[in-house]
């Protein structure tokens, strides 16, 4: 199930450009270690296979833990991308709009 939530997300990436994503984990459970891994393996992939699009995220938190689990998967990339953790949706896509502003 989880594998093919990513290859839904990769699909965004086959509209070639910039795109923001905003994720709400507050009322998700704690991610395995193994998931951990295959979001980061992800992340690079699509770094690598559409190096002109750019992906910014910005993640819906509830609690110190999953701040921590984003840096985490920030540690495992190569590369960062723009991922950045907020307290409320409406800053999330604050943020995705002024950032999409820029990236084109």
């Amino acid at each position: 199930m989880f594998q093919q939530h990513l290859a839904k997300l990769t699909s965004y990436y086959h509209r070639c450009g910039s795109f923001g994503m905003v994720i709400d984990m507050r009322q998700a459970a704690q991610m395995p270690a193994g998931q951990r891994r295959l979001l980061a393996e992800y992340i690079d992939h699509n770094r690598e296979q559409y190096p002109k699009v750019n992906c910014a995220s910005a993640v819906i938190v509830a609690n110190g833990m999953q701040r921590a689990i984003l840096h985490v998967l920030s540690w495992l990339t190569k590369e960062s991308a723009p991922l950045r953790p907020f307290s409320t949706v409406e800053e999330g896509l604050a943020w995705i709009f002024v950032w999409l502003k820029t990236a084109s």
